[in-house]
């Protein structure tokens, strides 16, 4: 299944994607999350939307759960009625590439996906309210097993003072450092409370 991997690392220029984005990203326990809500109000940044999400996760390694390895999943928006097939690459604890696409049909995606040897991994369930300040995108996510989360992040900034904003605006949220967890995916956080 790594050739998965090496094909779409190595022909991603050819495929078609809609997005490639990078991200810098911290995520952190969300203790109280009607607090952060408050304070989010008090800086002016502004509701988005609210989405239920479902990534169904796909093996493409022995390893797919871990932190620093590749993902690939079907994202399903239910609310919305969107699906997206995502590659997702991590750079570092902070940083990774993402590559989408939209599907129009989960089912299709999943047949295919299994047909080239990627069995169906773990699924992640969640509620996330998105707010938005300036540049700033800040995600309130309620993850079914696993409970409330914050995801702050800056997309396409390549500036070495990008954490430090980050950084700052958790501060300022009220959510403590050593609630960070950046670099665990929702996945490899699920797979460790199922693996206990």
């Amino acid at each position: 299944m790594t050739w998965l991997i090496d094909y779409l690392d190595k022909n991603r220029q050819f495929l078609a994607l809609k997005i490639m984005n990078l991200e810098v990203e911290i995520k952190a326990r969300c203790l109280d999350p009607k607090a952060v809500k408050t304070r989010l109000k008090k800086l002016s940044a502004k509701y988005v939307s609210q989405v239920h999400q479902v990534d169904t996760y796909y093996q493409i390694s022995d390893k797919y759960f871990l932190n620093g390895q590749p993902k690939l999943r079907i994202r399903e928006e239910k609310n919305k009625q969107q699906i997206f097939l995502e590659y997702h690459v991590p750079i570092d604890d902070f940083k990774a590439k993402e590559y989408e696409t939209v599907l129009g049909d989960a089912k299709i995606g999943q047949f295919i996906l299994e047909k080239l040897g990627c069995p169906r991994g773990l699924v992640v369930d969640k509620i996330r309210e998105k707010y938005r300040l300036g540049k700033i995108n800040i995600d309130l996510d309620l993850v079914k097993g696993l409970g409330s989360f914050i995801e702050i992040e800056i997309m396409n900034s390549k500036s070495d003072k990008t954490l430090k904003t980050i950084y700052n605006l958790l501060e300022k949220l009220g959510v403590s450092k050593n609630e960070d967890v950046s670099g665990q995916s929702y996945l490899n956080l699920l797979w460790q409370k199922k693996n206990k």
